[in-house]
């Protein structure tokens, strides 16, 4: 079996498989994470999980802020950002429409996405924050939706997140309860 087909028989999608391949992702990490979205999904599938309001755990780990955005390998996440904590009442308070949500996060439309991040928080595994950013006057979640609106349903009070380091003073202004912390 060739190096690829092995890859691809663990699970990971041909995309990152190529990657692994390159030496541009970690192969056990990225096996690890297919894994982990296996297990989420067989979790899910008993409703006694839906509506679990499980501890929210962070990863502060920069070198896995990729995460945040669905999709991006860690070569494509470029950005110069910072971390902070803050409130997440005053976050949501400035969130854009597009941002926000008029049901909670177990309804149909966002369960599953919802129980991969419940999934993880209820078995002791730890998400990376959530990416926000200034718009039109309020905030934008840029990545990591269905966990800010998750750790809201699990009445966290705060949270770390991710925000442009050009933006930082835009944000800050915006969310006076913000202290810009060190990632691990």
């Amino acid at each position: 079996m060739s190096h690829l087909g092995r890859l691809l028989n663990l699970g990971l999608p041909i995309s990152v498989a190529i990657e692994v391949m390159k030496g541009r992702r970690d192969e056990a990490f990225e096996v690890q994470q297919w894994t982990d979205a296996q297990e989420s999904r067989r979790w899910a599938a008993d409703r006694a999980h839906w509506g679990v309001t499980p501890k929210p755990l962070w990863d502060c780990d920069s070198s896995r802020f990729y995460l945040s955005l669905d999709g991006v390998s860690p070569r494509a996440f470029d950005e110069d950002v910072v971390l902070i904590e803050a409130n997440l009442a005053e976050v949501q308070s400035h969130l854009c429409f597009g941002s926000s949500r008029d049901v909670g996060p177990w309804h149909a439309k966002y369960r599953d996405k919802t129980a991969d991040v419940a999934w993880r928080w209820a078995t002791g595994r730890s998400v990376s924050p959530t990416f926000i950013a200034p718009y039109e006057g309020g905030l934008t979640i840029v990545g990591g939706m269905h966990r800010f609106h998750l750790a809201l349903s699990c009445s966290a009070a705060r949270m770390p997140f991710i925000v442009r380091r050009q933006e930082l003073d835009a944000v800050l202004a915006l969310v006076p309860s913000a202290v810009v912390v060190t990632p691990s």
